[in-house]
């Protein structure tokens, strides 16, 4: 008769048990508990399920599970350099050393990168000179155009009027609503006949209607 109880068995623990089918012969089968089956106590045993899925009743609770102790075994440490606390593994010693050489190449290659950045501004700093140079000179070039309009207005301004020019600027100022240019035409045409009264006449004509 089984004399394990329900309070006992848990899952992880490393049972022996009898499967359904070997229940005449007895014989019996090893493996760790997955999940207990039965609720309660019962007298051919804790009905329970294995990792493997294999079904059956607990007959005894061995002490433990040969793949666990061999687990155990492989997590002990097993490196003679580990077994004294003063000694250092000399594989990890170099790899130490390995790694701090390449940290200190790596900083020391920083300055390089800084000192290729400002040489890299320094050599892209004549081209903004020259586009900045290009405007200044467009700018330049507009202010020149201004100053020579401006001085040729002044220029003509300043010229010597002849009688022509006056009368007809004389005429605009007395008929400002009518176009110069029709003005000039009318002046131009009745010019010949030498009577200025006679242009008033037809300005004034067209400035009523």
């Amino acid at each position: 008769m089984p004399t394990t109880q329900y309070s006992q068995v848990k899952p992880g623990l490393f049972v022996s048990i009898i499967l359904k089918a070997d229940q005449k012969s007895g014989r019996q089968v090893r493996g760790t508990v997955s999940q207990i089956l039965t609720r309660h106590n019962h007298p051919r045993g804790i009905k329970v399920e294995l990792t493997d899925e294999r079904v059956g009743r607990v007959q005894q609770i061995l002490p433990s599970s040969p793949s666990h102790s061999f687990s155990k075994l492989s997590m002990e440490p097993n490196n003679p350099w580990a077994n004294t606390q003063g000694s250092r593994n000399p594989y990890t010693a170099q790899s130490s050393q390995t790694n701090q050489g390449a940290a200190q190449t790596y900083y020391q290659s920083q300055p390089q990168s800084q000192s290729q950045y400002q040489q890299y501004q320094q050599q892209s700093a004549p081209s903004q000179d020259i586009r900045r140079s290009d405007t200044e000179q467009i700018l330049a070039q507009q202010n020149d155009r201004a100053e020579q309009v401006e001085y040729m207005q002044q220029f003509q301004a300043n010229a010597p009027q002849s009688e022509d020019d006056r009368n007809q600027a004389q005429l605009q100022k007395e008929f400002p609503n009518i176009d110069s240019s029709l003005i000039a035409a009318i002046y131009n045409e009745r010019k010949s006949q030498g009577n200025l009264a006679e242009v008033r006449e037809l300005l004034q004509e067209l400035n009523t209607s």
